[in-house]
């Protein structure tokens, strides 16, 4: 599972809680008799703990997906979904860990991950990341990852050697603006406002959340083509244009859901 089905997984067992009051077991598989875990559901007492009692199981599989309809030779084809937000649960140890970043900066991402399927895709561009951080020199930049990722011009980097520093770092932030992808639903996981770039992969009516801006120029529901699908999506989002959506959310203080 990668960072953003996890947490998808946990927004799903959020809504199951919601609605019944009992604990969730994920598993891999619907007859699985051993139930999942993970380091972004720590401290989350809604999702149980191997051996504990559940009233629902929730399936987490990469051939079980809400948000895909089939998988086919040149990659997926999506069907509309709309994530739950989930829940992460800040440790004081990583919140002493981010507290000397501060507060009142903006979270660039600009890396995707390089062998997730769809990557070349995903990727907006280190020169329009560079070009939007110029854009708007009296914002506070900061980009968080592990030491050996490149570093944007112009912007505060902080190592971090997991995704829940990362995390811990986002929680303080103002704003994030970067691919979809992990950081993006656990942006909505911490309530932090966020403009996300989507491109022509997959749409927002897919893994996207009402209350971010969510930058798509596909058509459909993404391509969702495995391999890079040559389509001019990408630089059809300029610097410019998420400058300005990320004025607006900035302005308001982030969407509100519907």
């Amino acid at each position: 599972m990668g960072w953003g089905d996890e947490l998808m997984a946990a927004g799903e067992a959020r809504r199951i809680h919601e609605a019944t009051g009992g604990k969730v077991r994920i598993v891999a598989h619907p007859t699985a008799r051993t139930t999942l875990s993970s380091v972004l559901w720590d401290n989350i007492d809604y999702i149980a703990k191997p051996g504990e009692t559940a009233v629902a199981t929730l399936v987490e599989s990469p051939f079980v997906r809400p948000y895909r309809a089939r998988l086919e030779p040149h990659g997926s084809c999506w069907k509309p979904y709309r994530p739950q937000p989930a829940e992460i649960r800040l440790t004081p140890q990583e919140e002493t860990f981010s507290a000397p970043v501060g507060s009142g900066f903006i979270l660039i991402e600009p890396n995707v991950k390089i062998r997730r399927d769809g990557a070349s895709n995903r990727q907006w561009g280190w020169d329009r990341y560079a070009a939007l951080i110029s854009s708007r020199p009296h914002l506070r930049w900061v980009q968080a990852g592990k030491p050996e990722l490149s570093t944007l011009p112009g912007v505060m980097r902080v190592s971090t050697n997991s995704f829940r520093e990362a995390c811990a770092v986002l929680a303080r932030a103002t704003a994030y603006v970067g691919p979809e992808g992990g950081l993006h639903h656990a942006s909505a996981a911490l309530g932090i406002p966020a403009v996300v770039i989507f491109g022509g992969y997959i749409s927002p009516e897919v893994t996207g959340y009402r209350c971010h801006m969510n930058l798509f120029s596909g058509e459909g529901l993404g391509c969702g083509r495995r391999e890079s699908c040559g389509c001019d999506c990408m630089t059809r989002i300029s610097p410019d244009q998420v400058a300005r959506a990320l004025d607006a959310v900035l302005e308001l203080g982030g969407i509100n859901e519907d």
